[in-house]
């Protein structure tokens, strides 16, 4: 759902336990996600370019989760991410993928070095 014009996601009526990916990019309006805490299934949320989104679901409840991209999301405080993946960082789970780039992975690798050249 990119580019939605959504506010807050739909509620206690939804079952997410299953759900494993979720695209909410540029999603403007939308000011909070935290029912996404409850979807324990999540691999991927990406929020990139939510510039109203206030602050992101709970990760330490999300055991599967591979990628949190909240680039461009200019309302949440890098300090309070990293702070809430901390405890999870040091078991290998999230990582920064680029120096302030606010997108977060499992993988460690993301990113080319600069220096490197393609054939």
């Amino acid at each position: 759902m990119p580019y939605s014009q959504l506010q807050n996601l739909w509620g206690r009526s939804k079952s997410l336990a299953k759900l494993k990916i979720i695209n909410l990019s540029h999603s403007q309006k939308l000011v909070e996600v935290d029912e996404l805490s409850k979807a324990t299934s999540l691999k991927e949320i990406v929020l990139q370019g939510c510039t109203s989104l206030e602050r992101t679901p709970r990760v330490d409840q999300l055991k599967k989760l591979q990628l949190l991209n909240i680039s461009s999301c200019t309302r949440i405080k890098r300090e309070e991410i990293i702070e809430q993946i901390k405890g999870l960082d040091l078991e290998g789970v999230l990582r920064e993928t680029k120096s302030e780039s606010m997108v977060f992975s499992t993988l460690v690798n993301l990113e080319p070095e600069e220096n490197t050249e393609s054939f």
